[in-house]
């Protein structure tokens, strides 16, 4: 390209050219040229450094070109092929532990340095390593090299559906499209099981990109049109004090649903199918096989019949594993009986890499390990889990990848200050990271941790699943940003927990009465901490809408400061709970900043009253509150039953600041005193300041049936002389 003259250029005045873009462009191809030499140089000597073990380090190769019988102490085959890296990372492990037992000096610092290659574990690998005197285990890429291990099978042997002669209600304009592969042939016969809210079965993937089993319809819901009413068996009595169909109680079934429209006219009679929905609520959804389909009154006979929360008119879902439904580019489809997969790929079928999910099992377990470390590996493509480290101390994993799996990436099942910290973690199935650890009974701290992870679109397979989840005693969720998913970013349980620094946005995005982090229904889970984290763009279409902070059921004894909420819904939701301390947080845009109610005066009565309302009093009882150490801890529990437990009470809100948007909502308005919650010295900028039933309303406050809706309710202004006189104490800002 021919350029006559210099542009005009702003940053130019006169002939004195203040910024010379095209020098400019010199001077950086030169910097870049001199940072790629140094790049190598330095990759060169890190390879280099790791091949120089010191005298307090052993290391132990492994290598796509290795060998087992080898001794793995070389990084590459030597000239005659006599010794070199092991070929298989569980032979590593397994040469780690005979080293280790022999004895060592102290400090010793052991390495398994993977070369750059795919490794598939059928079965997972497992680590047995304990840091005697002051030892430790690094499980890591060599410096440089991509390393990946997967639980996925690579397919390369499809060919047009119309070369073979296998029988597959496919449509004829689609068969042109589909391919087909033979997994019996590919020694894949394990093809897994969908269950209700288990982990996935086999999956297909393309380019690293999860494919979707053939469906209708292709997006989206079906709405379910009705729930019969009579039948053999009772499956659920339903939910009285809710009637949002037909005047009949959300969840009465007889192990049947209606549909609208003949499309199951057009399939086969097949025993495989399945439907996945939300069968009553927004937060709860789960896979059915469908027994039988019956075209003349329009009803599917579902598998297990019985549900926890039954199934309501008005509710989602759609079909899956329908071969006639073969129809989109994407989708697949698997014949378990000749075990042929049918395949209408995204692209040509050669210009991209098709792998299927195969390994049931955790890809790595550390069993009570303490000091090892896994760092600088992608985890890809599994049914199951990527590391579970289960019990031990002081293990980690550190700078991983982790896409593309059927459970959970990470799990932490115990221990003391274990953790996975600085890690990618995207494209999970199930709760994606999930951490426990501590003693409830005696507040001993675990210390166990999730740190500076980016924790993305979780939930492919069911959806209502976390991001994080924190259970235990004294452990730390800090600096991770959760977003892209259809149900919460983090749930946690127990005590003395830091949630702090992170990033939570995008959630609950098929989801009702939900939050972006979320507890409940526990009076001792107390101590928590809710810190300058960043909630923001939350909205979900589920029935109740979305939470930044859901202190829901009673939670109680939680602070919630320092947070910024920007368009964060239902900012902080108190459900009913006590002794709660929400200060020095910024509402931009919510509606409302605060909510709180009084259920256990309300819908919630059943929890103190009768056989149903033992849960709450018996988990206290199990944590022996009136004695140390919960009575020292929490003082405010130990005399909780005392007063009335059903109340609100010891609830502070001071010294926030809201705007634009609604400041507080009020429920179960006049069945409590608003004078035991402090309300005090917040700024409030925002033009609606109260939300709440209008006044002498006889019967339960309705928005157990709807948050949202409006019917009965009054909000008062920023302008009300009456908003202002139950909110004294707090300063109020016009803009």
């Amino acid at each position: 390209m021919n350029v006559k003259q210099n542009p005009v250029s702003p940053l130019s005045m006169g002939g004195f050219r203040l910024f010379d873009w095209r020098s400019f462009s010199y001077v950086m191809d030169a910097i870049l040229v001199l940072m790629m030499i140094a790049g190598v140089v330095f990759q060169c000597q890190t390879a280099a450094a790791a091949e120089r073990a010191s005298s307090d380090s052993v290391i132990v190769y492994v290598s796509p070109v290795g060998n087992d019988s080898w001794s793995g102490s070389v990084s590459r085959p030597n000239a005659l092929r006599s010794d070199g890296p092991l070929r298989t990372i569980q032979a590593a492990f397994t040469r780690i532990g005979e080293l280790s037992e022999k004895g060592t000096r102290p400090n010793t610092r052991y390495e398994v340095l993977i070369r750059h290659g795919v490794y598939y574990l059928r079965n997972g690998a497992t680590v047995r390593f304990d840091s005697k005197r002051g030892s430790s285990l690094i499980i890591r890429n060599y410096p440089g090299e991509l390393v990946t291990i997967t639980g996925g099978v690579k397919l390369d042997h499809f060919v047009p559906l119309s070369g073979l002669n296998v029988k597959l209600p496919i449509k004829a304009e689609f068969a042109k499209d589909v391919y087909a592969c033979n997994l019996k042939e590919a020694g894949i016969d394990n093809y897994g099981k969908i269950t209700e809210r288990g982990h996935p079965p086999l999956q297909v993937f393309f380019d690293d990109t999860l494919m979707t089993l053939a469906r209708y319809p292709n997006r989206g819901w079906l709405i379910i049109a009705g729930v019969p009413q009579s039948g053999a068996v009772l499956y659920k009595l339903g939910m009285e004090r809710e009637r949002r169909y037909d005047g009949g109680p959300v969840g009465r079934n007889f192990g049947k649903i209606e549909f609208s429209g003949d499309r199951p006219a057009g399939w086969s009679r097949n025993d495989d199918i399945f439907v996945h929905g939300y069968w009553t609520w927004d937060w709860f959804d789960s896979f059915k096989r469908v027994d039988s389909i019956n075209l003349s009154d329009h009803t599917l006979s579902l598998s297990p019949a019985a549900d926890p929360y039954g199934y309501t008119k008005g509710q989602r879902y759609y079909f899956l594993n329908v071969p006639e439904e073969l129809d989109t580019l994407g989708e697949w489809y698997l014949d378990k009986k000749s075990g042929y997969l049918f395949f209408w790929p995204p692209e040509k079928i050669s210009e991209g890499e098709t792998v299927v999910s195969v390994t049931d099992s955790a890809l790595l377990t550390l069993s009570d390990c303490s000091g090892v470390s896994i760092s600088g590996i992608y985890f890809d493509i599994s049914r199951g889990d990527g590391v579970v480290i289960d019990g031990g101390t002081g293990n980690a994993v550190e700078g991983c990848v982790m896409r593309n799996l059927g459970g959970n990436a990470v799990l932490v099942n115990g221990g003391h200050e274990n953790g996975v910290k600085g890690s990618v973690i995207s494209d999970i199935g199930s709760d994606a990271v999930v951490i426990i650890g501590g003693d409830r009974k005696t507040l001993t701290a675990g210390r166990n941790y999730a740190i500076d992870n980016d924790v993305e679109h979780f939930g492919t397979w069911i959806q209502n699943v976390h991001g994080i989840i924190c259970s235990g005693v004294g452990d730390v969720v800090s600096h991770n940003e959760m977003f892209d998913a259809p149900f919460e970013g983090l749930y946690i349980t127990g005590n003395n927990q830091l949630v702090a620094f992170n990033n939570f946005h995008d959630l609950c995005r098929e989801s009702g009465d939900a939050g972006a982090m979320h507890t409940g229904r526990d009076w001792t889970w107390r101590g928590n901490v809710i810190k300058y984290n960043y909630f923001h763009d939350l909205k979900g279409p589920g029935l109740h809408g979305v939470m930044g902070v859901y202190l829901d059921d009673w939670s109680s004894g939680f602070t919630v400061y320092g947070n910024v909420f920007d368009h964060a819904d239902h900012a902080v939701f108190i459900g009913g709970g006590r002794d709660n301390l929400v200060q020095n947080n910024v509402f931009i845009g919510c509606s409302p900043s605060v909510s709180i109610d009084g259920r256990g005066f309300s819908w919630g009565s059943f929890y103190f009253a009768g056989q149903d309302g033992a849960q709450l009093f018996d988990e206290m009882l199990a944590m022996k509150y009136a004695r140390n150490p919960y009575r020292k801890a929490y003082p405010r529990l130990a005399t909780l039953a005392e007063g009335d437990p059903a109340a609100p009470a010891g609830n502070v809100i001071t010294n926030n600041i809201s705007c634009d948007g609604r400041w507080l909502d009020v429920h179960d308005y006049g069945t409590f005193k608003m004078g035991i919650i402090h309300d005090k010295d917040n700024v409030i900028a925002d033009p609606m300041l109260l939300r709440r039933r209008k006044g002498n309303q006889i019967g339960w406050d309705p928005y157990y049936l709807n948050l949202e809706t409006d019917s009965g309710y009054v909000i008062l202004s920023r302008d009300s002389k009456k908003a202002r006189r139950e909110l004294a104490g707090n300063i109020f800002v016009s803009n």
